[in-house]
């Protein structure tokens, strides 16, 4: 991975970078592979290079929140790290994946050399915070079909279109859905069920296709009465 091409390390020093290239690891992850666990103290930074992870955190119950989903170019692991402490999520795969791993001690001279990277952590952190108060705000205020269709959305944007320009370029199960707009699964379903009757979305296998962005979109909007 070339180190520059992360806009947080976008003006790093050439000594840095040639720190980096001599000194960083690349691991495989498969699908399922867990990248570090909760209430386990860091020991670096991971920067996605290939494939997508999900972050997901105990809600209680028995049942997990995820609060974020990942593709190339993020980093993951670095709140934990900075804050001296164990990490309150946990990082799973959801298909294979490619990371580039930083070491502490190499993050840190990083961070320390480089001032620019010191500004782009601190609106990353910022960046991340503005979203989950967003979706706290959402998930108090909106209906399941509204949180549903937001939570659509917001896939969508992260990954993109498939080819076809309809199908949302990522794999999911029902409960990792669930998990992300905080409902049951049973409940989930049903409200997919109805998005697919109205035809404003179709499926390709566990693939979410948008067939009517524009009533999607409507249905987002809609809050609570």
């Amino acid at each position: 991975m070339r180190i520059r091409l992360h806009s947080v390390f976008c003006k790093i020093s050439d000594n840095d970078v040639l720190n980096v290239n001599l000194n960083k690891n690349r691991f495989v992850y498969n699908k399922g592979d867990i990248l570090f666990h909760r209430d386990t103290l860091p020991l670096g930074i991971f920067i996605i290079e290939k494939g997508k992870v999900k972050i997901y955190k105990y809600a209680g119950n028995g049942r997990d929140q995820i609060v974020r989903l990942t593709k190339p170019g993020d980093i993951i692991g670095y709140r934990a790290l900075l804050n001296s402490r164990p990490y309150s999520s946990t990082a799973e795969a959801i298909e294979e994946t490619v990371v580039c791993f930083l070491s502490k001690d190499l993050f840190m001279d990083i961070m320390k050399n480089n001032n620019s990277v010191n500004e782009n952590i601190l609106k990353l952190m910022t960046k991340e915070l503005d979203h989950t108060e967003t979706l706290l705000c959402e998930n108090h205020f909106k209906s399941v079909r509204a949180r549903v269709a937001d939570m659509i959305l917001y896939i969508k944007e992260k990954y993109g279109f498939e080819k076809d320009n309809i199908t949302i370029n990522i794999t999911l199960s029902r409960s990792d859905l669930s998990s992300l707009v905080g409902t049951a699964t049973e409940t989930l379903i049903r409200t997919l069920i109805t998005l697919k009757e109205e035809q404003i979305i179709d499926f390709s296998g566990k693939r979410i296709q948008i067939k009517d962005q524009k009533k999607l979109i409507q249905a987002a909007q809609r809050k609570e009465s």
